[in-house]
């Protein structure tokens, strides 16, 4: 078990900063598909911050492809949970 929460964490975390740069590169729809790839992966490993910041790197890269009712829902959505 300590194997997968090893390999489960440093997935999330390859995920987690690729998605932050192509973010931070203005690539939006590539750090969008990454970030939805990592939260899975945060959940699994019980990972809140890392989720969190899934969540609004996925409100993020709405905002930015001009998606902004969506972007405005997620975030909101988040500050709740906060």
């Amino acid at each position: 078990m300590l194997m997968f929460v090893d390999a489960a964490t440093c997935l999330s975390t390859t995920l987690l900063t690729t998605a932050s740069l192509k973010e931070m590169l203005s690539s939006p729809r590539e750090a969008l598909l990454l970030y939805q790839a990592a939260l899975p992966q945060c959940d699994s490993v019980n990972d809140k911050e890392g989720g969190f910041t899934c969540r609004v790197g996925i409100g993020n890269c709405h905002r930015a492809l001009g998606e902004i009712d969506r972007a405005t829902d997620i975030l909101l959505n988040e500050l709740q949970v906060c």
